[in-house]
């Protein structure tokens, strides 16, 4: 018996080599996620994941990339994968499915175009709730933090709110003020506390 609760503890304290570091956001269920490292990790693992032919899940890590890249809905992703994929192109223009509004979606250029054709080998596309979990048990985050650490490193770099709203197709500003704000009272907040030293 006491084997067997040995190998649960083990199970549950076993880490995916590619979990993204996050800190809870109070009273939300987004996560705050570094855009760089997530990017890092969601590219290794598609790397890893093409060069061991698990194009499968390889499709997922390519559709949150897109999501993260983009700052997009993960439906919105998926959606903009398929037809990346189906078409052989980098870049592509497409409605919002909240708003109807049209975006120009891109592919990272760190993204090899032999990539995408190989995902072309996978039969059949996963459900929105196939790529939230895959999110969440290979990278340890809900797919929405992806989108918010897109618009906290927007910010961060200076990006003007309403520009950051029709790259990621917000309709209304206030969540993206909440955002953008937020991530500039941490950078002034740190800013102030270095200068002392």
């Amino acid at each position: 018996m006491l084997g067997h609760n040995v190998n649960m503890v083990v199970r549950m304290a076993k880490k995916s080599t590619y979990e993204i570091s996050h800190q809870e956001v109070p009273k939300s269920y987004a996560k705050n996620v570094d855009f760089e490292e997530a990017f890092k990790k969601i590219l290794k693992a598609l790397s890893d994941h093409i060069e061991d032919k698990k194009y499968n899940k390889a499709l997922k890590d390519f559709i949150l990339l897109i999501q993260l890249a983009n700052g997009m809905r993960i439906s919105e992703a998926i959606e903009a994968a398929k037809k990346i994929i189906e078409d052989g192109i980098m870049e592509l223009q497409m409605e919002s499915l909240k708003h109807g509004d049209v975006r120009v979606v891109r592919v990272p250029p760190q993204v090899p175009r032999v990539w995408i054709s190989k995902l072309r080998r996978v039969s059949e596309y996963p459900s929105r709730n196939a790529v939230i979990m895959y999110c969440k048990r290979t990278f340890g985050v809900n797919t929405h933090a992806l989108r918010h650490a897109f618009i906290t490193y927007m910010a961060k770099r200076g990006v003007p709110p309403q520009l950051i709203a029709r790259i990621t197709g917000h309709k209304k500003l206030d969540m993206i003020l909440r955002y953008t704000s937020k991530a500039k009272a941490e950078d002034i907040h740190r800013k102030i506390l270095e200068d002392l030293g």
